[in-house]
C-alpha cells in the first residue's frame, strides 16, 4: 500500500507527500521488525529524494521519533 500510494504522488510530482508516506512506512515497518519491507520503503525514500533533487542530512534520514 505504501509503495503504490507513494508512486502515485511521485507521478504527479507531489514529492513531499510521497516522502512523508515512505518515511513513515519505513520507520513503522522497521520498528515492527519487518526488515525487508522497511528496507524497500527506505530505498524508495532515498530514490525519491534524489528524483526530487531535495537536499538531505542525517536528520532527514532518521527514524528518531519512533
Amino acid at each position: 500500500m505504501y509503495k503504490s500510494i507513494s508512486a502515485r504522488y511521485v507521478a504527479v510530482q507531489r514529492f513531499s507527500e510521497a516522502l512523508d508516506i515512505l518515511h513513515s512506512g519505513a520507520c513503522i515497518q522497521l520498528k515492527n521488525n519487518q526488515v525487508t519491507c522497511g528496507a524497500e520503503l527506505a530505498v524508495l525514500f532515498v530514490e525519491t529524494l534524489v528524483k526530487a533533487k531535495i537536499p538531505y542530512d542525517d536528520e532527514t534520514l532518521g527514524c528518531n521519533e519512533y
